[in-house]
């Protein structure tokens, strides 16, 4: 091959390479809000990527447990019908945490590790996890972390219990 082919076909492939579409571009964006619920308190609810989080108190007496709900909705994007996600915390320093999908299945595991997610969620479509905290000692609180994801799109709010 002589050289000005050689040079003519590395300096095409260059150009290719740089004017490729970002990676967000070929695989899509897709925003979500995520927030939690209980005794008729919300938090993050129409607030995506605040700071600081937004944050729901709930008090549970030693002994007891209380439900929150956990929603993440699929605010669109491109495409509009992607898969979304819920990341959270495992049992720890004095609660449980376990988590129920809307068909009542136990998905903790999914969530405490690599994420629960639900594939194929249209644009404006909530789903919601059920979140039943139980507290195993009295006098202590913890912060806990919850994310709900896109394609890209990342929202967080914290969910403080206390006993």
């Amino acid at each position: 091959m002589k050289r000005s082919t050689l040079i003519f076909t590395t300096t095409a492939l260059l150009l290719v390479a740089l004017a490729a579409a970002p990676a967000q571009a070929r695989w899509g964006v897709g925003d979500v809000n995520t927030w939690v619920a209980a005794n008729g308190r919300t938090a993050g609810k129409y607030v995506v990527g605040a700071y600081p989080v937004p944050t729901l108190s709930v008090h549970i007496a030693d002994g007891s447990s209380a439900g929150v709900s956990w929603v993440v909705k699929n605010l669109g994007g491109e495409p509009s019908v992607h898969s979304i996600g819920f990341h959270g915390c495992s049992t720890g320093e004095g609660f449980g945490f376990r988590y129920f999908a809307p068909d009542g299945q136990e998905v903790t595991w999914k969530v405490t590790h690599n994420g629960y997610g639900v594939a194929d969620v249209p644009r404006g479509t909530r789903v919601m996890l059920k979140i039943v905290v139980s507290a195993h000692r009295s006098g202590v609180s913890r912060t806990c972390t919850l994310k709900g994801t896109g394609l890209n799109g990342v929202d967080y709010v914290h969910l403080t219990v206390a006993s």
